[in-house]
């Protein structure tokens, strides 16, 4: 059911950058600054690296893709905004970044800069103006060659929501792999060893999976990594003719069952419906609740039709639109189903997860199982 395609072809071929994102520039969306003289080099190669939130960052303000380059042996910044971005915007914020005085460098550096696997960047706080911050750049270029790099393609609408510099926090987290978003050209770049490469495409593959089916942060952040969900309270807004409901959702009863037997939780009488149609479920381990569509006709999400039972199960969020039949159908109903309501009742903390740091067993792959 995951459709998911990790083959990556060759990796084009880019001019020298430090950690950028490559690609010849066009003078209608894209610009350079050359860094002036009186700039630290060391810190703009920092916060503008390929290990810094900071690119996101600025992305997120002025939809602007920074990097830094090489041109006739000087620095410089290269610069390409997507139809809507604000190269001035970004020029302003580059161009801040030449005076900042060296005690909120340090600052900046712990703020944003990635710590590097090995454990490079530990004791930042004791940096002093001058110091050097040991880090390993990223070299993007040699991505799909090697096995050390991959580039995994994002659908753009889904890009938005993933890419923040939260979520960059979230993917490295989980994975131990380095990533670098690329979103002019929707895809995450992910480094590391083979087994972190594996983890990091895993857990972006769960979220381009069930964001197929309606996407925002909050639902990104919540598949990057699942809380603990105790309980929860699910309410059934009906959007037409069918009677509201409502239950409670715990580990002695997880789930909700609809259909058109009268056994179910939530009866629909209507010749379209199956016997027992979908059902909702309670997923402790994965932190949320599911929806598995068990019918003949078809259950539809946010107006998608949801794998068989079989395929897989798909997150369920606050506010989706829940259907039982084809909304886009000619003569189809658009509102013969409800808009779901999630209260979250009780939440454990959250367990510290440990980024692969080697290789597993095949006994120990084929005991995980893939993850849908």
């Amino acid at each position: 059911m995951s459709g998911f395609d990790d083959q990556v072809g060759p990796a084009e071929k880019r001019p020298k950058l430090e950690g950028g994102f490559g690609g010849g520039f066009q003078a209608s969306t894209e610009s350079k600054l050359q860094v002036p003289d009186k700039a630290d080099l060391n810190f703009l190669r920092k916060v503008l690296g390929a290990n810094s939130h900071f690119l996101a960052q600025i992305y997120e303000e002025t939809a602007v893709n920074v990097s830094l380059g090489v041109e006739n042996g000087r620095t410089c910044v290269m610069m390409r905004a997507d139809p809507k971005g604000s190269l001035e915007s970004a020029k302003t914020r580059i161009q801040q970044l030449y005076s900042v005085p060296a005690d909120r460098q340090v600052a900046m550096m712990a703020e944003f800069c990635l710590p590097q696997l090995g454990g490079a960047m530990g004791g930042i706080g004791g940096i002093t103006g001058d110091a050097r911050v040991e880090t390993t750049r990223m070299d993007f270029s040699k991505t799909g060659q090697d096995g050390r790099g991959r580039a995994i393609p994002v659908p753009r609408e889904m890009c938005p929501h993933l890419m923040t510099s939260a979520h960059r926090s979230l993917v490295f987290e989980m994975s131990g792999a380095e990533v670098q978003w690329d979103h002019g050209g929707c895809q995450v770049m992910l480094r590391g060893s083979a087994e972190q490469l594996k983890a990091g495409a895993r857990v972006v593959a769960r979220v381009t999976t069930h964001c197929r089916w309606g996407s925002n942060e909050a639902k990104v952040s919540r598949l990057l990594k699942p809380k603990q969900l105790v309980s929860a309270l699910v309410r059934l807004s009906p959007m037409g003719t069918l009677r509201p409901a409502q239950k409670l959702l715990n580990t002695a009863n997880p789930t909700m069952s609809m259909g058109k037997d009268k056994s179910n939780d939530t009866v629909i009488s209507d010749p379209i419906a199956s016997r027992a149609h979908c059902v909702l479920e309670l997923d402790r381990e994965r932190g949320a609740v599911y929806c598995i569509d068990l019918s003949t006709n078809g259950t539809y999400l946010n107006g998608l039709r949801l794998p068989n039972k079989n395929a897989g199960k798909v997150l369920l969020s606050h506010g989706d639109e829940l259907l039982f039949k084809d909304p886009a159908a000619i003569g189809g109903d658009p509102e013969f189903g409800f808009i779901v309501n999630i209260e979250e009742i009780a939440v454990k903390e959250a367990v510290k997860f440990e980024a692969p740091r080697r290789l597993l067993t095949a006994e120990e792959s084929a005991e995980r199982g893939p993850d849908f």
